[in-house]
Protein backbone atom coordinates (compact mmCIF):
# COMPACT_ATOMS: atom_id res chain seq x y z
CA UNK A 1 0.00 0.00 0.00
CA UNK A 2 1.67 3.53 -0.94
CA UNK A 3 0.00 6.06 1.55
CA UNK A 4 1.24 9.03 -0.35
CA UNK A 5 -0.23 7.59 -3.64
CA UNK A 6 -3.67 7.07 -1.48
CA UNK A 7 -3.33 10.84 -0.07
CA UNK A 8 -3.16 12.20 -3.68
CA UNK A 9 -5.91 10.26 -4.68
CA UNK A 10 -7.99 11.60 -1.45
CA UNK A 11 -6.99 14.97 -2.69
CA UNK A 12 -8.43 14.30 -6.20
CA UNK A 13 -11.68 12.81 -4.75
CA UNK A 14 -12.16 15.69 -2.84
CA UNK A 15 -13.71 17.75 -6.02
CA UNK A 16 -17.21 17.24 -7.01
CA UNK A 17 -19.60 19.02 -8.69
CA UNK A 18 -20.46 21.22 -5.63
CA UNK A 19 -16.51 22.17 -4.84
CA UNK A 20 -15.02 22.60 -7.79
CA UNK A 21 -12.36 25.28 -6.51
CA UNK A 22 -11.06 24.45 -3.15
CA UNK A 23 -8.11 26.14 -1.26
CA UNK A 24 -6.07 23.70 0.74
CA UNK A 25 -7.89 24.59 3.79
CA UNK A 26 -10.90 23.32 2.43
CA UNK A 27 -8.95 20.03 0.80
CA UNK A 28 -7.64 19.18 4.09
CA UNK A 29 -10.85 19.37 6.06
CA UNK A 30 -12.68 17.46 3.42
CA UNK A 31 -9.72 15.04 2.98
CA UNK A 32 -8.75 14.84 6.39
CA UNK A 33 -5.27 15.50 5.86
CA UNK A 34 -2.83 17.93 6.95
CA UNK A 35 -2.23 21.11 5.89
CA UNK A 36 1.25 20.70 5.11
CA UNK A 37 0.04 17.41 3.37
CA UNK A 38 -1.66 19.04 1.48
CA UNK A 39 0.74 21.77 0.06
CA UNK A 40 2.95 19.35 -1.08
CA UNK A 41 0.60 17.03 -2.74
CA UNK A 42 -0.97 20.02 -4.53
CA UNK A 43 1.93 21.11 -5.69
CA UNK A 44 2.76 17.86 -7.18
CA UNK A 45 -0.45 17.44 -8.45
CA UNK A 46 -0.08 20.90 -10.21
CA UNK A 47 3.06 19.95 -12.00
CA UNK A 48 1.58 16.74 -13.58
CA UNK A 49 -0.87 18.85 -14.93
CA UNK A 50 -3.63 17.39 -12.30
CA UNK A 51 -4.41 20.41 -10.41
CA UNK A 52 -4.38 24.04 -11.40
CA UNK A 53 -4.43 27.45 -9.72
CA UNK A 54 -4.65 30.39 -11.49
CA UNK A 55 -2.25 33.42 -10.45
CA UNK A 56 -2.68 34.76 -7.78
CA UNK A 57 -5.41 32.33 -6.76
CA UNK A 58 -5.74 30.05 -3.76
CA UNK A 59 -8.41 28.08 -4.97
CA UNK A 60 -7.20 24.76 -6.63
CA UNK A 61 -9.60 23.07 -9.56
CA UNK A 62 -8.90 19.88 -11.63
CA UNK A 63 -7.16 20.52 -14.64
CA UNK A 64 -7.82 19.00 -18.23
CA UNK A 65 -5.21 16.28 -17.64
CA UNK A 66 -7.71 14.85 -15.26
CA UNK A 67 -9.65 13.53 -18.02
CA UNK A 68 -7.04 11.61 -19.33
CA UNK A 69 -7.20 9.19 -16.37
CA UNK A 70 -11.08 8.31 -17.54
CA UNK A 71 -10.74 8.99 -20.98
CA UNK A 72 -9.32 5.11 -21.66
CA UNK A 73 -11.30 3.56 -19.05
CA UNK A 74 -14.73 5.17 -21.50
CA UNK A 75 -13.18 4.66 -24.36
CA UNK A 76 -12.99 1.13 -23.98
CA UNK A 77 -16.27 0.00 -22.37
CA UNK A 78 -17.80 -1.39 -25.72
CA UNK A 79 -21.10 -1.53 -23.84
CA UNK A 80 -21.38 2.44 -24.36
CA UNK A 81 -21.11 1.08 -28.59
CA UNK A 82 -23.32 -1.72 -28.15
CA UNK A 83 -26.36 0.33 -26.26
CA UNK A 84 -26.18 3.51 -28.28
CA UNK A 85 -28.89 2.53 -30.78
CA UNK A 86 -31.10 1.00 -28.44
CA UNK A 87 -30.69 3.97 -25.79
CA UNK A 88 -31.71 6.34 -28.77
CA UNK A 89 -34.37 4.35 -29.68
CA UNK A 90 -36.19 4.36 -26.48
CA UNK A 91 -35.51 7.96 -25.98
CA UNK A 92 -37.39 8.83 -29.35
CA UNK A 93 -39.82 6.74 -28.28
CA UNK A 94 -40.42 8.12 -25.04
CA UNK A 95 -39.55 12.24 -26.09
CA UNK A 96 -36.85 12.43 -23.20
CA UNK A 97 -33.62 11.11 -22.28
CA UNK A 98 -32.08 7.80 -21.65
CA UNK A 99 -28.80 7.30 -19.68
CA UNK A 100 -26.41 4.60 -19.43
CA UNK A 101 -24.13 4.48 -15.41
CA UNK A 102 -21.77 2.59 -13.53
CA UNK A 103 -21.73 2.26 -9.65
CA UNK A 104 -19.27 3.70 -7.96
CA UNK A 105 -19.64 3.34 -4.53
CA UNK A 106 -23.00 4.66 -3.36
CA UNK A 107 -22.29 6.82 -6.35
CA UNK A 108 -23.61 6.71 -10.30
CA UNK A 109 -21.35 7.66 -12.68
CA UNK A 110 -23.40 8.19 -16.36
CA UNK A 111 -21.02 6.99 -18.74
CA UNK A 112 -23.72 7.42 -22.07
CA UNK A 113 -26.57 9.78 -22.43
CA UNK A 114 -29.11 9.71 -25.29
CA UNK A 115 -31.51 12.53 -26.09
CA UNK A 116 -34.58 12.32 -27.59
CA UNK A 117 -34.20 14.25 -31.38
CA UNK A 118 -38.04 14.95 -30.79
CA UNK A 119 -38.41 18.61 -29.03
Amino acid sequence: FATTLAHGLALLEAFDATHAALTNKELAERSGLSKATVSRLSLTLQAHGLLECGPGERRHRLASAALTLGYPLLAGLGIRREARWGMKQLADELGGSVSLGLRERARMIYVETSRSSNP
